[in-house]
């Protein structure tokens, strides 16, 4: 894709519209189950000292 690209629109531009392609690659590449993270385990409540 970079290659193909002779001149940019703008300054910049090349390197954005290749890391957007790149994001949209790497999204389609992940598992369904790696979309998800973790949920947080609640924080324990400490106990006073007294």
């Amino acid at each position: 894709m970079y290659k193909r690209m002779s001149q940019a629109s703008r300054k910049g531009r090349i390197f954005d519209d290749v890391l957007r392609h790149a994001k949209l690659w790497a999204e389609k590449q992940t598992l369904p189950s790696d979309k998800f993270e973790k949920k947080r385990a609640k924080p324990v409540k400490q106990q006073g000292l007294f």
